[in-house]
C-alpha cells in the first residue's frame, strides 16, 4: 500500500522583528565570514587527518598486503547491506503521495523592507 498525506490548509507567516540594533558594519562581517572559514577549514583538515589515520589502519589490518582502497574481506557484506537499505528507502519514498489543497507561507522583514509571500490554493 501506499502511504498518503493529504493537507488541506497550512498558514504559515514568518516576520523578523529588529532587536533596534543598527546592521552590522563591513568590517564586522568580513571579520565574522573569516572566522567561519576558519572554522570550516578546521575542521574539514580533522576530517581528512581522520580519514587518512582510517585508511593507514585499514591497510595495517589488511597485512600491508594489497591496495588500502582496494576492497577487503568484509566489504562485500557491508556493500549488500547499504544496497538493501537503499532500496528499502527508494521504495517508501516511491510509495508516498502528499497532496496540498490550501498552503500559504509569507515571510516579511520591515529592517530591510524586503517581503516575500507564497500561496497555493485550491
Amino acid at each position: 500500500g501506499k502511504l498518503s498525506v493529504s493537507l488541506e490548509a497550512l498558514h504559515f507567516e514568518v516576520e523578523r522583528i529588529g532587536d533596534g540594533a543598527s546592521p552590522p558594519s563591513d568590517v564586522e562581517i568580513i571579520r565574522q565570514m573569516r572566522e567561519s572559514k576558519e572554522k570550516a577549514i578546521a575542521v574539514r583538515a580533522s576530517q581528512l587527518g581522520d580519514l587518512v589515520r582510517q585508511r593507514e589502519e585499514e591497510a595495517d589490518n589488511a597485512g600491508g598486503s594489497g591496495d588500502a582502497a582496494g576492497p577487503t574481506p568484509t566489504s562485500p557484506p557491508h556493500g549488500k547491506k547499504q544496497g538493501f537499505v537503499a532500496k528499502l528507502i527508494r521504495k517508501v519514498v516511491n510509495n508516498i503521495h502528499i497532496e496540498v489543497e490550501d498552503a500559504q507561507a509569507s515571510f516579511s522583514n520591515a529592517n530591510s523592507g524586503l517581503a516575500f509571500g507564497l500561496e497555493l490554493g485550491g
